[in-house]
């Protein structure tokens, strides 16, 4: 920062004035227009986090639906192979192929 622009600044205005203006340009304070526009950027980035966890939580449903309907598949291939496991031992011994 120069020098003489502080010095004008300190000799223009009153003291409380510079001081602020100082603490401004040092960047110690920031001005309103700073602050809405980080205010804003954060506000934008918490939309895309929570926009993340919205479609985090929807895989997760989607992967409990697939995980139930894998798990009911896996236990009907387990009933048909023990109806094909008792069809085919009455075969072998010489069963009938009555209905029980």
């Amino acid at each position: 920062m120069d020098s003489t622009l502080v010095g004008s600044i300190l000799q223009s205005a009153g003291a409380g004035t510079a001081i602020i203006v100082v603490l401004i340009l040092l960047g110690i304070i920031s001005p309103r227009s700073y602050t809405v526009r980080v205010e804003s950027e954060a506000e934008k980035w918490y939309k895309a986090w929570e926009a993340s966890r919205a479609e985090v939580e929807e895989l997760r449903r989607a992967l409990a639906v697939q995980t139930e309907r894998t798990d009911n598949a896996i236990e009907s291939a387990k009933q048909a192979t023990a109806v094909l496991e008792r069809l085919r031992d009455r075969r072998d011994n010489g069963g009938t192929w009555r209905h029980a």
